[in-house]
C-alpha cells in the first residue's frame, strides 16, 4: 500500500512540472527617457512591455495630468483625464489580446520646473503614474539642458522616501539614468524632484499661481455693470397692455426701438410704408423694387418723413440690391438715430452697460486660457486669445432677449448657443464653476439690458401697448380675429407687417385660419397667386429675406476682407 501511494505521488509531481504554473499579468518592462528644455518643458518617451495572462476589458496607462500632444505608437492617442491624472485607452489597440505586447507612449510636459515650498527652484518629474498592473523592472534616463548641480531625490506612493534603498541611478554631466532593483507594486507612483539653478533654464518663465484675482475682477465687473444700471438705466418691469393696433406714429420697423431701444428696420419700416400706401413693392424672382406712390405729409412723424425722403431721393424707384439702399439701411441701424424722445433727459448709455458686461466675457475667457499652458509665451497666448474671444462673444450675447421679441430669432438661439459653448469650454479647462458664472451674469445682464433705459410716460406706455399688439398677435382668439377677417379682407395685410416685425407672424397666421386670401393690395407680382395666411407669411419672409440680401452679403465681403489674408485666399475683383 504505501508503495501504492508512493507510485502516486510521483506521477503527481511528474504532470506537476510537464505543466509550467501561469505567471500574473505584468509589465515585464518600462523605460522612460525624458529630455528636459531649458524653457521648462519636457519631452518623455516611454516604451512599456505587457505580459497578459488575460484579456482586459479596460485597458489604459496613466500619464501626468498636464500631459500634451500625446501619441500611442505615433499615432494620435485618446487621453481621459481622471483622478489627477490622464489615462491613455489601450483597449482599441490591444483589447482582448494575451500574451506579450509592447507600445510606445511620446508627450510633452510643461513647467516641470518651480519654486517649491521653500522657494527654491526645483525640478519635478513624474516617471510612473500609478500603472493598475505590478512592474517586474523599470529604468529611466533624463537629459538636462545643462550640468546637475546636484543629487536627486525620489519618492514613491508605497514606500515614500525609502524607495530611493529600492533605485540604482548614475549621475554623469548632463544625464541622469537609474532603473529599480526590485519590482514594483500595482497602482505605484514615482517621481524624482531635483534642485536646479536659474542659469540652467535662461528661456523658462515661472507659471502663473492661480489666484482669486480673475474671479474677484469678474465679480467687480458684474457688481460695477448692476451699479451702473440701478444708477442710470433702472426701468419698470414692463408689462402687457391689451392692445389691438400698432402705435400711433411708429411702423413696424421701429418696433425694436419701441421695445428694446434698438435701431430701426429699414426693411419693415418699407413693408409699414407699403400697406399705408405710400409706396408699392414690385417682387420678381429674388428682386424686389421700391415704387412710390405718393409723398408722406404731416399724418406721420418727422422722422419717417425725413427717412422716406431720403429713401426717394434719387428718384421714384429704389432697388433694395443698390448699394444706395444698403447704405441707407446701415445708417438707420447706426446707434442713436431713433428712440431719443422716448428716453428721459437724464439717463446713461446702454453702450456702456454693454461693455462692463463684455469685460466680464473677457474675464471669463482668462479662466478659460490659463490652464491651458503653465507660464510661458503659450500661456500668454491662451489668455489673450480667449480673453479677446470672450470679450467679442460677450458684446454679441448681451442683445439675446431682445431677439426672441423680433424677427431676428434666429440669431437669439445663436447667442444663447454661444454661451453654452463657453461653459463647457470652461468645463473642459476645469473652471466650470467660475466661467458658469460669468456666463450666468451675462444673461442676466442681458435681461436688464433689454428693457433698460430711462423712458418718459409716453415711452413706457408705446413699449406696454405694443407688447399688448404682440401677445394679440400671437395669441389672439381664432374666432375673433377670423370675424375681423370676414369683415376686412385687408386686415390680415394691414397687421402683417407689424406680425412679421414682431417675429408671430406664424402664430398669427394659425389664427386667421386657413381661408384661401385675395391678392396683397402693396405688393405688385408677376402672377395672382392665391395663399392662405400660412403661405402670405412665408412669401413675405422670403420677399422680407430677398430685401436684405445685399446688405447681408456686404456683411459677409467685409468679413473676407478681414480675414481673407489670414487664409490666403486672392481677393475677387469687382466687374
Amino acid at each position: 500500500m504505501k508503495g501504492f501511494m508512493r507510485m502516486m505521488l510521483a506521477a503527481a509531481l511528474v504532470l506537476f512540472l510537464a505543466f509550467p504554473a501561469a505567471a500574473a499579468s505584468a509589465a515585464t518592462q518600462v523605460e522612460s527617457f525624458l529630455t528636459v528644455a531649458a524653457d521648462g518643458s519636457c519631452q518623455v518617451t516611454t516604451t512599456v512591455t505587457l505580459h497578459l495572462e488575460q484579456a482586459q476589458e479596460n485597458l489604459n496607462f496613466p500619464i501626468p495630468a498636464g500631459a500634451a500632444n500625446v501619441t500611442l505608437n505615433g499615432s494620435r492617442a485618446k487621453a481621459t483625464a481622471g483622478d489627477g491624472r490622464r489615462y491613455v485607452d489601450l483597449s482599441k489597440a490591444y483589447g482582448g489580446v494575451t500574451g506579450d505586447i509592447s507600445f510606445t507612449l511620446n508627450y510633452t510636459l510643461y513647467g516641470v520646473v518651480g519654486e517649491n515650498e521653500a522657494g527654491v527652484l526645483e525640478l519635478r518629474l513624474p516617471l510612473m503614474c500609478g500603472f493598475s498592473l505590478p512592474v517586474d523592472a523599470m529604468g529611466f534616463s533624463i537629459t538636462l539642458p545643462g550640468e546637475i548641480p546636484g543629487s536627486p531625490a525620489f519618492t514613491s506612493g508605497y514606500y515614500q522616501s525609502s524607495i530611493e534603498k529600492y533605485l540604482t541611478y548614475t549621475k554623469e554631466g548632463a544625464m541622469i539614468q537609474g532603473a529599480t532593483s526590485q519590482s514594483l507594486k500595482d497602482h505605484e507612483t514615482l517621481v524624482m524632484t531635483l534642485p536646479v539653478s536659474e542659469q540652467m533654464f535662461p528661456q523658462m518663465t515661472l507659471p502663473v499661481q492661480r489666484t482669486s484675482l480673475d474671479e474677484m475682477a469678474m465679480g467687480i465687473c458684474a457688481a460695477l455693470a448692476l451699479a451702473y444700471w440701478v444708477i442710470f438705466l433702472r426701468c419698470p418691469i414692463p408689462w402687457k397692455k391689451h392692445s389691438t393696433c400698432p402705435p400711433q406714429g411708429y411702423s413696424a420697423g421701429q418696433a425694436g426701438t419701441v421695445l428694446f431701444l434698438k435701431s430701426c428696420d429699414l426693411t419693415m419700416m418699407a413693408l409699414s410704408w407699403a400697406q399705408l400706401g405710400y409706396l408699392h413693392l414690385r417682387y420678381s424672382l429674388d428682386r424686389v423694387l421700391l415704387i412710390r406712390q405718393m409723398d408722406m405729409g404731416n399724418e406721420r412723424s418727422s422722422f419717417e418723413r425725413k427717412w422716406f425722403r431720403k429713401l426717394f431721393s434719387r428718384g421714384d424707384t429704389v432697388s433694395t440690391a443698390s448699394l444706395f439702399y444698403v447704405q441707407l439701411a446701415q445708417a438707420l441701424e447706426a446707434p442713436g438715430v431713433s428712440g431719443g424722445e422716448l428716453l428721459k433727459g437724464r439717463r446713461g448709455s446702454p453702450r456702456i452697460f454693454r461693455g462692463l458686461l463684455a469685460l466680464l466675457g473677457v474675464g471669463a475667457g482668462v479662466n478659460i486660457g490659463i490652464p491651458l499652458a503653465s507660464g510661458g509665451v503659450l500661456q500668454g497666448m491662451w489668455v489673450a486669445v480667449f480673453g479677446l474671444a470672450g470679450g467679442i462673444a460677450a458684446w454679441k450675447i448681451v442683445p439675446w432677449l431682445s431677439h426672441f421679441f423680433l424677427r431676428t430669432r434666429k440669431q437669439g438661439w445663436i447667442c444663447l448657443a454661444a454661451a453654452a459653448v463657453f461653459a463647457a469650454l470652461g468645463v473642459f479647462a476645469g473652471e466650470a464653476l467660475s466661467v458658469s458664472l460669468g456666463v450666468l451674469g451675462i444673461l442676466l445682464g442681458g435681461v436688464l439690458y433689454a428693457y433698460g433705459g430711462r423712458r418718459t410716460e409716453a415711452g413706457l406706455l408705446l413699449r406696454e401697448e405694443t407688447l399688448g399688439l404682440r401677445g394679440y398677435l400671437k395669441k389672439g382668439e381664432v374666432r375673433g380675429t377670423a370675424s375681423d377677417l370676414r369683415q376686412d379682407p385687408d386686415c390680415f395685410f394691414n397687421l402683417l407687417p407689424w406680425a412679421l416685425a414682431l417675429g408671430v407672424d406664424k402664430a398669427f397666421a394659425r389664427n386667421m385660419g386657413g381661408r384661401k386670401l385675395p391678392d396683397c393690395p402693396y405688393v405688385i407680382l408677376d402672377k395672382s397667386p392665391s395663399y392662405t395666411p400660412d403661405q402670405w407669411c412665408r412669401f413675405f419672409r422670403q420677399l422680407a429675406k430677398d430685401m436684405d440680401r445685399r446688405k447681408d452679403q456686404q456683411t459677409r465681403e467685409r468679413l473676407l476682407q478681414v480675414f481673407g489674408p489670414l487664409t490666403g485666399k486672392p481677393k475677387r475683383r469687382r466687374r
